[in-house]
């Protein structure tokens, strides 16, 4: 998932609970610039050097033990929180790991209203309304 500093999701990419966070990094972030920022699942010198060519800087803190040698800046630890705060987000109020489908389109349509509706609560919060004034929101 993409997710900018407020917490909207901008893109995502949904697969099989068996494929690997690493592989499907270039599909997720391709065409985007500047830097993204991904948790130890994404550390790579490969593609980060590959990213690189494209214009993005990913931020990824390498796994094992070199991981607890250095640090992040502050915040960089408080904007990667924002992003674990909207996966939690996700799983508990939305139920995203209790998402059954007998189908890819129904399995679709489930998630993309789960995206929405934690877009449209988002924006409700930032133009403070309630989360379910949908009419007010439209209306402003």
């Amino acid at each position: 998932m993409c997710v900018t500093w407020p917490g909207v999701i901008t893109a995502a990419t949904l697969a099989s609970s068996d494929a690997a966070d690493l592989a499907l990094a270039p599909e997720l972030l391709a065409g985007q610039t500047g830097w993204a920022l991904g948790d130890g699942a994404y550390w790579s010198p490969r593609l980060r050097d590959d990213l690189a060519m494209q214009g993005l800087a990913l931020l990824a803190p390498p796994r094992g033990a070199a991981a607890k040698a250095g640090g992040w800046p502050h915040w960089l630890v408080q904007t990667r929180r924002r992003i674990e705060t909207v996966l939690s987000q996700l799983t508990e109020r939305y139920q995203a790991k209790r998402t059954w489908a007998r189908d890819l389109w129904h399995l679709t349509a489930q998630w993309l209203r789960k995206l929405v509706s934690h877009t449209m609560a988002l924006r409700c919060q930032h133009s403070d309304l309630s989360s379910l004034a949908f009419a007010k929101l439209i209306t402003a």
